[in-house]
């Protein structure tokens, strides 16, 4: 357990110092935000993976915790 805890720290080191010169776009599928455009024909596949409204927050969170905007 101390090797997960050493590791998360010395991720956050690494974020804070990148941060300054990296910027992060978070690009998902989201069911709850997904629409049809233009008209098209839309169905939901197999194929598609989509985050829950749940999972994009947590990953949003996680990047915005790290001093990302």
């Amino acid at each position: 357990m101390e090797g997960i805890y050493n590791l998360v720290n010395d991720m956050k080191d690494k974020a804070q110092h990148i941060q300054k010169y990296y910027e992060i776009a978070l690009l998902t599928n989201s069911r709850s935000k997904t629409r049809i455009f233009n008209n098209q024909p839309f169905d939901y596949s197999e194929n598609n993976e989509f985050f829950s409204d749940q999972e994009f927050s947590e990953i949003l969170e996680g990047i915005q915790s790290a001093g990302y905007y």
